[in-house]
């Protein structure tokens, strides 16, 4: 199991904050054709979950939401911009960082439901994982189907 780290964004060096950003915009909006503000503004107020490779070379990430932050509810908490980089991808790494941020978020906010917009293709992984689906897929404005999922 990768050993995940969080932090917030102002503990990030430089060069760490360079290549988050370069992996989340080489995933979301190169690799999936997406032109949308990833850099939302948002970043500051969460928290981050970074694994690295051996060189400290970031392998995935996954941003924590807290209540009230990104248009969720004072009543609930979020994650989202899960991202692995490509020679990681098939590894287990995707669903090892979305049980970290489950664990997290049970952990600093455990009366809390965490509701999250997941690309539709992965339904069944967030199911397996506890989430249930809510409303009908739908296009997230940038050609990729979504579907909130909560987990009570």
């Amino acid at each position: 199991m990768a050993s995940v780290s969080w932090v917030s964004l102002d503990q990030l060096s430089g060069a760490a904050l360079y290549d988050l950003l370069r992996l989340r915009q080489d995933i979301f909006i190169v690799e999936q054709n997406a032109t949308f503000p990833d850099i939302d503004g948002e970043d500051a107020h969460c928290l981050h979950g970074i694994t690295s490779d051996e060189d400290g070379k970031i392998t995935g990430t996954v941003r924590l939401v807290p209540p009230g932050v990104a248009g969720h509810a004072e009543t609930e908490t979020s994650f989202g911009r899960v991202a692995v980089r490509r020679d990681c991808r098939g590894t287990g790494l995707g669903k090892e960082l979305v049980a970290a941020a489950i664990d997290r978020l049970k952990t600093d906010y455990p009366d809390l439901p965490i509701r999250i917009e997941g690309q539709a293709y992965l339904a069944g992984l967030y199911q397996s994982m506890g989430f249930v689906a809510e409303g009908e897929v739908f296009d997230d404005d940038w050609g990729i189907p979504h579907q909130w999922f909560i987990l009570p």
